[in-house]
């Protein structure tokens, strides 16, 4: 760390990461929300329909349109 970032933190009596804002804005577009409405329909449907299994019926409606790196995202939508 320079001497210069150093001085800041000390000016500021704060440690760096009681210095960051919470961010507000999304990083990137959710993938899913052209079809959360048929998500959520299936979650009402079976509400026991774990991420996986729904992830599969998900790409076997829109073939082409999710790619395996995206059942994480999906998990985490879910919770």
């Amino acid at each position: 760390m320079s001497e210069r970032t150093v001085r800041k933190y000390e000016r500021a009596g704060k440690l760096p990461s009681q210095l960051k804002k919470p961010r507000t804005h999304r990083t990137r577009e959710n993938p899913f929300s052209l079809d959360w409405p048929w998500v959520e329909e299936q979650l009402k449907r079976d509400p026991a329909l774990q991420a996986k299994p729904l992830f599969v019926l998900l790409c076997q409606a829109f073939p082409g349109r999710y790619q395996e790196g995206q059942l994480r995202t999906l998990q985490g939508h879910i919770q």
